[in-house]
């Protein structure tokens, strides 16, 4: 059955969207028609018939299409429902359940006289070599067609069609027994479809890998007579499924999980998940499926506010941003993970939004441990004091398990006693030895006139660092010691002793008391080294998060200095975004002050949901209570207070904002107040460290610059428009430049006229070259020719009006805090 060749040709006009009808040969009944072809012949077509164009090669027509079941013919009459339509095109013939099908793939005949056949041309150039090979009784293949994008190996189709060269001449040599092995099988079973992937050789002996599509004909009696082969080009493919791998190995490497959602009409869905999710402990599979949704994986108390800023990034046109959030495990572990969030928009109503999730918590734990150090710490020689202090506590532990077992193994079946000791004579180990005089071993290290002998003997060893020997008379029991110094981090911290009472063991002690000490050195040495390790490792990491933080400190003021510089106040929010995600608040407000009232007052508000502005409204205070924040900002400029504080106004705000960690940072203009940066969040339980004090000074002072910046410009345009307003009404050209910036903020109507249109916000050099420039920086000197001379002359040729003028400049002095200049245009008259 053909029914599959049918669906191929389909299949290849929707890709190309080129005209095809399908009808039966005998009745012309229409089986399918594609909308291209209602657009030449019309619709509700029923009925339709082909023929060739020219009687005189009709039976060529009908014989090479009954022979090869596919042909090319450059005039083809189409008669649709009786309507003529001269056309070229494809002519396929199938069989479908006995019945004979024709599909033609067609365009209108343009030109009578040439046999140019577009169709012929899009073969040519979709990167789909096309042939068809006939065989011989005897097996011998012919190329019977081959598309002329042939030439794209180095090869003529004359070559082929003049059997200058065979079919196999283009297969690799190691891929051709390969290739036969596949006609044959496919031959055997009768197959009509099949593909296989193996590498063409160009003329210049290139290696092009392929995947070859066949379509087998076959004669009444199964023999195989001729078959079609299209050649795709796999190198692209290739490239993208290394390139693929590639990714997926960095993906790997990184160690975080690549994940793609599709926002449309409220609803949400996965476009892609990268397969090492698992490494999150997400179930790729149940996600794929739509078993799990991605949410569920985010904890409880994180989900609503993780949700809420995609959607508010969305409506506010933000495009990247970064947060972190709190991820539960399929196996109940809760994580942090860092969400580098990317945003696309497709329309107004659809996005995509791809997440790079990182895991974070080490780093998480390192903020801990910094918080921990930074409590238990008041000087940095306490702060070392402390650390080794918990270091060596940690360490002995270890060690006195290790010793402890050491001292048991020696101590069975032996007549002498064993025991590991402190500097100050206690023991770190339980005595081991004979039972029959143990408590008489003891009572060597409870009483106190033994006790100072042994520190003694404890001395003199740590002094030179061998074994010292050491007898004592307990209650007319001769005791004789051998106590051996054990150094722990260059200095001796223990000590290891053998006994012998009333002269039992005495010998062995002497034998073994050099390898039992180098025995209990080298446990020390190894546990040291451990603890030691393990320290770096922990130091290392305290290290790297500090240097991750900076960076990130600096990244985000970069992004906030580039979003204030391109948006102006229209970035505020997304300002405000970048900062929470630095800071960990969920709020974030500014106020100005207003000094006849004696309070401040809301400027802009910012929180993760976009809601709740209730928090803002809270921080509305008194003058008295204001007061008394101003004064317990101090000369810091600035507080910050949790709901552990016992000042009464401050517990009081904490509890009417319901917030557990409120800043406030003032905004000084001029030596004064000029407002406040409110920063608040209902989780975080901690005040700023110093690293996020130093990042609130940075960010503060962008934000002072960009708040008031705007409010004192307003009063400049009230001088502007007051003052220089007076210059409309002299002849001369004049125009005011900033210098800072060198942008024209004002020019007369003399100067517009001269131009023929208005040069405001256009830079001053674009209009007048500034002769004197080369003498500013003479000898290194950013100043003028002239110094602290306010007016300055000379000569420029203006190219936009062709003439040479006078330009005399005048510093505008009569501004306070400003750096403006006025120049002066006016004709030369020795022109």
């Amino acid at each position: 059955m053909d029914n599959k060749r049918i669906d191929i040709f389909k299949e290849f006009a929707s890709y190309i969207e080129y005209p095809m009808v399908v009808f039966e040969a005998d009745s012309g009944k229409v089986l399918d028609i594609n909308y291209e072809a209602e657009v030449i012949i019309g619709k509700d077509i029923k009925n339709i018939q082909v023929e060739p164009g020219r009687t005189i090669v009709k039976d060529d027509f009908w014989e090479v299409l009954r022979t090869k079941k596919s042909l090319i013919w450059h005039r083809i009459r189409m008669i649709a429902d009786g309507k003529q339509h001269l056309v070229s095109g494809l002519v396929n013939e199938t069989t479908v359940d006995g019945k004979l099908i024709y599909t033609v793939l067609f365009e209108l005949r343009a030109d009578l006289n040439i046999g140019s056949l577009t169709l012929e041309r899009i073969v040519n150039h979709a990167g789909v070599v096309a042939l068809h090979v006939s065989l011989d009784e005897n097996g011998e293949r012919r190329v019977e067609y081959a598309s002329q994008n042939i030439n794209q190996y180095g090869y003529s189709r004359v070559q082929l069609y003049d059997r200058g060269m065979k079919v196999e001449d283009i297969v690799c040599p190691e891929d051709i027994e390969s290739l036969e092995e596949a006609l044959r099988n496919a031959s055997e079973n009768q197959d009509e479809e099949s593909s296989f992937e193996c590498r063409l050789l160009t003329e210049e002996r290139e290696l092009i890998p392929v995947r070859i599509l066949f379509h087998y004909n076959y004669d009444e009696n199964g023999k195989l007579t001729d078959y079609e082969a299209l050649a795709l080009d796999r190198k692209e493919e290739i490239r993208r499924s290394a390139e693929n791998n590639y990714l997926s190995n960095a993906m790997f490497k990184m160690k975080s999980v690549l994940l793609v959602k599709s926002y449309h009409a409220g609803k949400r869905s996965i476009k892609y998940i990268s397969p090492n999710a698992a490494m999150l402990g997400m179930n790729v599979e149940a996600l794929q499926k739509g078993l799990k949704l991605t949410e569920d994986y985010i904890h409880p108390e994180d989900r609503d506010g993780v949700i809420d800023t995609i959607y508010q990034a969305v409506a506010n046109g933000v495009a990247d941003y970064v947060q972190t959030c709190r991820m539960v495990r399929d196996d109940g572990k809760q994580i942090w993970v860092e969400n580098q969030v990317t945003i696309n928009r497709v329309s107004d109503g659809e996005a995509e939004v791809s997440f790079l999730m990182t895991d974070i918590t080490e780093h998480k734990e390192m903020e801990k441990e910094l918080e921990k150090m930074s409590k238990n710490t008041v000087t940095a020689g306490d702060d070392k004091k402390a650390e080794n202090k918990k270091t060596e506590s940690g360490s002995e532990i270890d060690i006195a398990g290790q010793l402890q077992l050491l001292a048991e193994s020696f101590g069975k079946n032996i007549d002498y006693y064993i025991v590991a000791i402190r500097e100050d004579g206690s023991l770190i180990t339980d005595p081991t030895g004979p039972n029959d005089d143990l408590g008489v071993f003891y009572d060597l290290f409870e009483r106190p006139q033994y006790r100072e002998q042994i520190k003694e003997a404890l001395a003199q060893a740590k002094l030179q660092i061998i074994p010292k020997n050491l007898d004592i008379e307990l209650s007319g029991i001769s005791v004789h010691l051998i106590i051996s110094p054990l150094v722990v981090d260059d200095d001796v911290k223990a000590y290891w002793v053998l006994s012998s009472i009333n002269g039992k063991g005495l010998e062995t002690i002497n034998d073994v008391v050099e390898p039992q000490w180098r025995l209990a050195q080298a446990i020390i040495d190894n546990y040291s080294a451990k603890d030691m390790a393990s320290s770096e490792v922990k130091n290392r990491k305290v290290v790297e998060y500090k240097l991750r933080r900076e960076k990130q400190e600096r990244k985000t003021l970069q992004e906030l200095l580039n979003i204030s510089y391109n948006e102006g106040e229209a970035g505020l929010g997304e300002m405000c975004q970048r900062m929470s995600v630095y800071l960990s608040v969920s709020h974030i407000g500014i106020f100005i002050e207003n000094k006849e009232k004696r309070n401040a007052e809301k400027y802009f508000t910012w929180d993760q949901t976009g809601e709740d502005v209730a928090f803002f409204d809270r921080m509305g205070l008194a003058p008295a209570e204001m007061d008394e924040i101003r004064s317990l900002m101090g000369t810091d400029n600035g507080v910050c207070f949790t709901d552990t504080t016992s000042n009464p106004l401050l517990k009081e705000l904490i509890a009417v904002t319901r917030m557990k960690m409120i800043a406030i940072r003032r905004l000084p203009v001029d030596f004064e107040t000029g407002g406040y940066i409110v920063f608040g969040d209902a989780g975080r339980d901690t005040c700023f460290e110093n690293n996020e004090k130093s990042f609130v000074d940075i960010a503060s002072k962008i934000i002072k610059e960009l708040v008031f910046s705007k409010r004192s410009g307003v009063k400049k345009d009230v001088i502007r428009d007051g003052f220089l307003e007076t210059y409309d009404h002299i002849r001369d050209a004049v125009f005011v430049k900033n210098n800072e910036t060198g942008e024209i903020i004002f020019a007369n109507k003399a100067m517009e006229k001269l131009f023929g249109y208005s040069i405001v916000g256009m830079q001053a050099q674009e209009i007048v070259n500034d002769q004197m420039e080369q003498y500013r920086l003479i000898q290194g000197m950013r100043k003028r020719f002239i110094a602290n001379n306010k007016v300055s002359k000379w000569q420029s040729y203006l190219k936009e009006v062709d003439q040479i003028m006078n330009v005399t400049e005048v510093q505008l002095s009569v501004f306070t805090n400003t750096n403006l200049s006025l120049v002066i245009l006016k004709k030369n008259k020795n022109k």
